[in-house]
């Protein structure tokens, strides 16, 4: 679904290029890994205050979406309902001003506690059956799990700590397109106090682009020679066809740092 997501995101940026659209957000149960769910894609669009929402809703229409709803500062679409039933891919979408995201707060919880997402599957599995044909008993009878794990979502989000690393081109890219995910650091004073939970915002160096990861493990290892030998090199940004080399550290530490501090690996999860 991640690749559905992105997909659908560059259609959107390039339907709406005419507006300075804030955020667009993969959300819902397609946007947590290894959880049981429908092959529905939500999105949601967050937008500056300042822009008219009808004249986004609008050009969102004009993209081949269906207004389903409408509410006071908030819109609901869908793609790829038919009367025979699901297209390939089928897309919910929500349109809201910037800063009404409590999706994305529960997201990232369930994303960084994978015990909390299992216990939501199990949840979803159950009400499916209970509601199968009643949409809105569904949702409802969810919302208590949602609001207990979105406040704390919410409590926790004040106290974490966010870290900054800059990349070059490649790495960045890489990240941002899901196929690095562990970055590799010295353990220095600078690195060693990054834990499970965290967040990382990364830094494009040649564009000044972001990109934002939560951290879901941390690992330490005496040097990259260690750490070489227990991570898959395609997860540490090498391509299928290259060498994985811990030398190739040498361009970025010396030997002298590595022997003193160390290496990290910082498992990744990218926020959408």
């Amino acid at each position: 679904m991640k690749k559905q997501f992105s997909k659908e995101k560059k259609f959107l940026e390039a339907n709406l290029d005419a507006f300075p659209i804030k955020r667009i957000s993969h959300i819902g149960s397609t946007a947590i890994p290894n959880i049981w769910a429908k092959p529905i894609v939500d999105i949601l669009i967050e937008i500056e205050e300042k822009i008219n929402m009808d004249k986004v809703a609008s050009a969102i229409i004009d993209s081949g979406y269906i207004k389903m709803s409408e509410s006071a500062e908030r819109m609901s679409f869908n793609k790829g309902y038919s009367k025979p039933g699901f297209a390939d891919e089928v897309f919910h979408l929500h349109l809201r001003y910037a800063g009404d995201n409590e999706e994305i707060y529960f997201r990232d919880y369930l994303i960084a506690h994978p015990n909390a997402a299992k216990e939501y599957e199990k949840l979803k599995l159950t009400l499916w059956h209970q509601y199968e044909h009643n949409r809105d008993g569904y949702t409802n009878a969810k919302t208590g799990f949602v609001r207990k794990y979105t406040t704390i979502a919410k409590a926790q989000e004040k106290k974490k700590i966010k870290h900054e690393m800059s990349l070059w081109n490649n790495p960045f890219q890489s990240i941002k397109n899901g196929l690095k995910t562990v970055e590799m650091r010295l353990n220095d004073e600078k690195r060693n106090s990054i834990k499970s939970g965290d967040a990382i915002i990364f830094t494009n160096k040649d564009t000044k682009e972001t990109i934002e990861a939560v951290v879901m493990k941390v690992d330490a290892y005496s040097d990259f020679h260690e750490l070489y030998k227990h991570c898959n090199k395609m997860d540490i940004g090498y391509g299928e066809n290259e060498t994985a080399n811990p030398d190739d550290m040498l361009l970025y530490y010396s030997q002298e740092q590595i022997q003193k501090y160390g290496a990290l690996a910082i498992a990744i999860k990218l926020i959408d």
